[in-house]
């Protein structure tokens, strides 16, 4: 009796296993244009199975080269000028990425770590600021023109 017992409780564990995993529904079957209903058994989808198209950038951050002239209204380069580099946050707040200065011909050549999905900059002078757009190559070349009453 004991051993039909056992036999009878190893078949029913069995069974649960077995119908547990054949009527499993993948996620996944959608993307192929499987029937996520179906009932028949899934194949599991690993990470070696993702396909990335080629050239895919992983980094959640990118570098921003800058080459900005800076220059008073009336003509004059603020050379050696320290300039604010900040970009909005995608809360909505405002980071300040870096203060940098101005060469001896008033260019402002550096080079940002920013966040990836930062299009547009905010530079700082004094009390002068002026948006710029970070093309794709993920350069900003502009020209900066401050009041000079501003500073």
């Amino acid at each position: 009796m004991k051993i039909l017992l056992a036999m009878l409780l190893g078949v029913a564990l069995t069974l649960n296993v077995g119908c547990g995993k054949f009527l499993n529904i993948n996620p996944f079957n959608n993307v192929s244009g499987g029937n996520s209903g179906s009932s028949s058994p899934s194949q599991e989808i690993g990470m070696k199975d993702v396909i990335v198209p080629k050239g895919f950038e992983w980094s959640s951050t990118k570098s921003v080269a800058l080459d900005v002239k800076v220059e008073l209204d009336t003509g004059s380069v603020l050379s050696h000028t320290a300039v604010g580099v900040s970009f909005e946050a995608a809360s909505g707040g405002v980071v300040e990425a870096e203060k940098a200065y101005t060469d001896g011909n008033g260019l402002l050549k550096t080079v940002v770590q920013v966040p990836s999905y930062v299009v547009s900059m905010k530079l700082t002078v004094g009390g002068h600021t002026k948006n710029v757009s970070v093309n794709g190559d993920g350069k900003v070349v502009d020209r900066m023109v401050v009041t000079s009453g501003l500073l």
